[in-house]
């Protein structure tokens, strides 16, 4: 992005003063994922020095009003066209509008999954404030490329904060609602079962991240959900906060195998998974999710650096793939295998038991 003069500085902060909750700047997600809606790579590189998205006429009147009392702002226009042509619908510098909240109906997915992975920052920096709380975000993709989002939600406790991070995420709007009082194994037998797992750090600067592996995962997985005879398929990616408190309470508790500790970070663990009714297509499935994997690995040391902390990332054995060798990301690995062999020199669990190994 070109330097910004103190005037287009200023016309951003008078949108923003005339115009809140409307006006966006690079290090958030709204303004990440309208700068990406360009078919032209070369558009996509361009960085406006705000995007503003109004949602009624009075809001677009406000807008022209503020841009006229700075004259040298050079703004443009977004809506539901396309240019190849830097600086007609975008802008490197410049004040981006874009209408993609005028029109109702196309673009209320956007907007909600936009909300979702909103809250999901926010709550991963902060929800472990409150230990009764926690979330799980599924992104499901479905045949003909039909997208939809579930979040799984636990609040212990008969009535759940009527403020707060948590209490934001239960006031975004859905089609249907299960939430009930329950027992807590109840609501584990609901649960599903997952494919493969990858464990990322969290990156306070970086809310766009979730839309990225979202459309990751998209990509490897359109090629079998786009055919109308894979519609009983389903795949899925889902995002679980692993704040840093896990590792506090428990090395308060006397430790775990994993190696958590009370120094440890923000984490967040992925789950990419399938479902599909024809044995035929295990190799085809369980392939795309090696593709993620092998995608994610050369994603995260970027992640890891911008986040600025270590690489130790242990995989959650719960929805490991079979293939996925969990226990030597464990921290205390080579102590762990070295008591194996010291209790078990014949190797009874290590070469004739199932599951996982060290």
């Amino acid at each position: 992005m070109i330097p910004l003069s103190a005037s287009m500085t200023q016309a951003c902060q008078d949108l923003a003063n005339n115009l809140p909750d409307r006006v966006f700047y690079p290090k958030d997600l709204k303004y990440k994922t309208e700068t990406k809606q360009y078919w032209s790579k070369a558009l996509r590189e361009l960085k406006p020095a705000c995007v503003i998205l109004p949602t009624t006429a009075a809001e677009v009147s406000t807008i022209v009003k503020t841009l006229n009392n700075h004259p040298d702002v050079k703004f443009v226009v977004k809506s539901g066209g396309h240019s190849p042509n830097p600086g007609h619908a975008s802008t490197d510098g410049g004040v981006l509008i874009s209408l993609r909240g005028m029109a109702s109906s196309p673009d209320s997915s956007n907007s909600r999954r936009d909300d979702l992975f909103s809250a999901l920052h926010k709550f991963t920096a902060k929800g472990a404030q409150d230990p009764k709380a926690a979330i799980i975000f599924s992104n499901v993709l479905a045949v003909g490329n039909i997208q939809g989002f579930m979040l799984h939600f636990f609040y212990d406790g008969a009535t759940p904060p009527a403020t707060g991070l948590f209490a934001d995420i239960l006031k975004i709007p859905s089609l249907k609602d299960q939430a009930k009082t329950r027992t807590y194994s109840s609501l584990l037998r609901s649960a599903g079962k997952g494919t493969s797992s990858f464990t990322i750090p969290y990156v306070p600067s970086n809310p766009g991240m979730y839309d990225e592996i979202s459309s990751k995962w998209s990509a490897i997985t359109s090629p079998h959900l786009k055919p109308l005879r894979h519609a009983s398929s389903l795949c899925t990616v889902t995002f679980q906060p692993f704040p840093s408190c896990i590792g506090k309470h428990s090395q308060a508790a006397g430790g775990n195998a994993m190696g958590l500790s009370s120094s440890d970070p923000d984490r967040i663990i992925l789950e990419y998974s399938c479902k599909w009714p024809d044995k035929k297509y295990d190799h085809v499935l369980r392939g795309m999710a090696r593709e993620m994997t092998a995608w994610l690995e050369t994603k995260r040391p970027g992640w890891l650096a911008e986040a600025g902390v270590d690489g130790f990332m242990p995989y959650f054995m719960n929805d490991a793939a079979e293939d996925q060798r969990v226990m030597e990301s464990f921290r205390n690995y080579e102590k762990l295998k070295g008591l194996q062999m010291e209790v078990d020199p014949e190797g009874l669990f290590r070469t004739r038991m199932g599951g996982f190994k060290y």
